[in-house]
């Protein structure tokens, strides 16, 4: 749960910045305190679906747009990058080397 109000908050604040609001207008126009929002926005407060109607009309957005998106909050690594720390782990390198198959696949994955 608390996961996803991570993701909410920072797809809030996103929201508010693309538009060039700061907290005290935002706050102002949902009519809702300024302490209340920066709590929401930190994550730290649940808010609820009438406070969160009021953000998306004082963001000028429905309110399933700020759900949209939120997938690239997700705090969670991928797949890749599991792997990728996985072969950046040296547990204990003989004569201060990687094993070559590691070089190999670092000398790969670097941009």
């Amino acid at each position: 749960m608390h996961n996803l109000i991570e993701r909410l908050s920072a797809r809030i604040r996103e929201l508010r910045k693309r538009r060039g609001l700061t907290q005290e207008v935002l706050a102002v126009k949902a009519k809702i305190s300024l302490n209340y929002l920066n709590d929401i926005e930190r994550g730290v407060r649940n808010p609820s679906t009438k406070t969160l109607n009021r953000i998306a009309e004082a963001l000028r957005v429905q309110l399933w747009e700020i759900f949209l998106g939120m997938e690239k909050y997700d705090a969670r690594p991928t797949v890749e990058e599991i792997r990728f720390k996985d072969l950046c782990r040296t547990d204990k390198p003989r004569k201060g080397q990687i094993p070559r198959w590691k070089r190999k696949l670092l000398d790969n994955k670097r941009p």
